[in-house]
């Protein structure tokens, strides 16, 4: 994360309701370990360090509620005839993929500034290429089965949801952004930050309100 980036995550943060030096944090690279959040004074063992604004959260609850992804996926959806025109018929995870894509690319998304402060890019054995030392290494065994499965399920749900819905929209979805490589982000940045749907009912969000959700998007795990 440069410091244009971490610039605007805290200008988000802040506009949002959330005041990193009030609340005695701040964001600073660790040498070896990325960017992360450091306390910048003594904190207490029960003490709520910072309340964050359930707005804030990535949920599949809430997503189709984010303007303007909500009305382009809908029409987009509409237009390829999928989820017999209905984009709550789509899979929940195709729609948080769709949506962090989309976050990634364009300015005028509510989560953009948050998107961009992570990682454009993950380690781990999906990731590897196919010629690469480490796959070569796995020949013959279970795991390389395994991550051959995973790059193909993923292949298939783009080639039968994500191309249907660039091609509806290609001004809002170009195929160069919402390609499977960007899908394969999009898994990975959900798996390393979502967490238990029943934490959005933790007193730690400063609105309490009981809410049906599944996996939420942990915005304290920066990259």
């Amino acid at each position: 994360m440069d410091s244009q980036r971490q610039e605007n995550l805290e200008a988000w943060l802040h506009t949002n309701g959330v005041n990193l030096k009030e609340s005695g944090l701040c964001i600073r690279l660790s040498k070896g370990r990325g960017h992360g959040l450091f306390a910048t004074r003594k904190l207490k063992g029960d003490e709520t360090i910072v309340a964050i604004p359930r707005s804030l959260l990535i949920t599949s609850s809430t997503l189709l509620q984010q303007q303007p992804f909500a009305n382009e996926f809908a029409n987009a959806v509409k237009k390829a005839s999928l989820g017999h025109g209905n984009p709550n018929n789509m899979p929940a995870s195709l729609q948080m993929w769709f949506y962090l894509v989309h976050a990634k690319n364009r300015p005028d998304c509510h989560h953009h500034a948050y998107v961009k402060s992570c990682p454009g890019s993950f380690g781990g054995p999906w990731w590897w290429a196919p010629d690469s030392a480490e796959i070569l290494a796995l020949q013959g065994t279970n795991l390389l089965g395994t991550l051959s499965q995973l790059r193909d399920n993923m292949a298939q749900w783009h080639h039968r949801f994500v191309r249907p819905l660039c091609e509806a929209d290609p001004a809002a979805f170009p195929e160069s952004q919402f390609d499977l490589e960007n899908f394969l982000w999009a898994r990975s940045f959900q798996k390393s930050r979502a967490f238990d749907a029943s934490f959005l009912k933790s007193d730690l969000l400063n609105d309490t309100r009981a809410e049906n959700s599944d996996d939420g998007i942990d915005m304290g795990n920066e990259g």
